[in-house]
């Protein structure tokens, strides 16, 4: 199954404990009705924003992961060619 096309899809949580389920798709239009640029942690709708995200980041702008036991992790450079969204 290539997940194209699927519209529903079943998971169970055989845990005694609470579970967070994440799904990510990779369809960059819906359910959005614009294409949007995925890079590293960061969506955005092009290439500026993606780079303003990055240096909000690095200035420690964003807020805390609650449950991350370390430091932020450091974001990699932006690629020296132009990002696209898709």
């Amino acid at each position: 199954m290539n997940g194209f096309g699927v519209t529903t899809l079943p998971s169970r949580n055989y845990s005694s404990d609470c579970a967070a389920i994440d799904y990510r798709t990779g369809a960059s239009v819906a359910p959005f009705g614009e294409r949007l640029l995925m890079w590293w942690n960061f969506v955005g709708r092009s290439g500026q924003e993606i780079a303003h995200a990055r240096e909000d980041w690095v200035a420690g702008r964003f807020g805390d992961v609650r449950g991350y036991p370390g430091e932020p992790l450091a974001a990699p450079p932006l690629p020296s060619i132009p990002l696209k969204p898709r």
